[in-house]
């Protein structure tokens, strides 16, 4: 189940940036093989960093050659050209960089970062390969988490080095993922087209649950798949507040993770969503007890932590 690749495209209200097919809800998927710039804007959860694996995974088997090709079928994307080799990076590798070089490059060579974090992330030797690659035009650089930079003007560093990036390698395709806040600097180009990922309406979820209930069962447990999947779509779509959870991609997973595992959903939003934080502690238990860590002290550091987010002195944080 591709998260992204099922969601739509929200109207871009914003009239100073370009945005993709306003008012229209399309396939993330179809706008590859029309836009070589694209800046990816949705709420958590919503399928960005989804959306980016994919297209490093297709374009990644394709560039190896190995079996029949995908880009055109999963990305849209012609099969004349060879495939882009891609180039996926976490925007706070970037970020660390900045902190360890507060100096740092002039605007327009500030795409030597970008250089650094490679190294970093790749290896020197595999960064001197990809960097020959960006040269040439045949990569696909793919930057995922453009806001999870808490500091404005280190944000705003890191705006700039982008930029420099795009401006540098302007033959190699560029998708950037952001939530609704941190963007604006690189929407204003006036070569990135941007797209808002959009909720799942009623016939998205319910395609995620018939995948879903897919993957459960094998083809042979055909009579149990049927048994179980009409519980699950009752509980999720007859109940409208649990309806409007499972309109998010990551919340929708949670539901089913946690229906499957009690054969029901807790009645209330707040039980609901204490038996979803109580699976994603036990899914990292084993983690946290070789740290010597229980999920009891996990547990009340989150309902601390949590408290003060919302309590602090400035307003809420984030």
């Amino acid at each position: 189940m591709t998260h992204g690749s099922m969601a739509g495209l929200a109207k871009n209200e914003d009239p100073d940036y370009r945005a993709v097919n306003p008012g229209q809800r399309v396939p993330l998927t179809d706008l590859l093989s029309s836009h070589k710039r694209l800046l990816i804007i949705g709420e958590p959860g919503g399928g960005k960093t989804t959306f980016l694996k994919l297209i490093a995974c297709v374009l990644a088997k394709d560039a190896e050659g190995k079996g029949k090709p995908g880009r055109k079928q999963h990305l849209g994307l012609s099969l004349d050209p060879p495939a882009s080799v891609p180039v996926y990076m976490r925007v706070p590798v970037l970020a660390e960089i900045l902190k360890e070089n507060n100096t740092g490059a002039g605007s327009g060579s500030a795409w030597r970062v970008f250089i650094k974090a490679m190294d970093r992330h790749y290896g020197h030797e595999q960064s001197c390969l990809l960097q020959k690659l960006l040269d040439k035009g045949e990569c696909a650089l793919l930057l995922d988490g453009l806001d999870e930079v808490a500091d404005e003007n280190l944000r705003n560093r890191i705006v700039e080095v982008v930029n420099s990036a795009m401006n540098r390698w302007k033959q190699n395709l560029m998708v950037i993922s952001s939530r609704p806040f941190g963007y604006h600097d690189i929407a204003a180009l006036d070569e990135m087209a941007t797209a808002s990922i959009d909720a799942f309406g009623e016939d998205e979820i319910l395609e995620f649950l018939e995948r879903w209930g897919q993957g459960l069962y094998r083809e042979n447990e055909e009579k149990s798949r049927a048994a179980y999947m009409p519980d699950l779509k009752k509980a999720i779509i007859d109940s409208s507040p649990i309806r409007k959870l499972a309109r998010n991609p990551v919340m929708l997973t949670c539901l089913c993770v946690v229906h499957w595992n009690e054969r029901r959903l807790p009645e209330g939003k707040a039980d609901l969503l204490a038996a979803v934080m109580k699976w994603l502690l036990n899914a990292r238990e084993v983690n946290r007890k070789e740290r010597g860590y229980t999920n009891r002290f996990a547990e009340e550091a989150f309902k601390t932590l949590a408290l003060a987010m919302t309590n602090h002195p400035d307003g809420k944080q984030v």
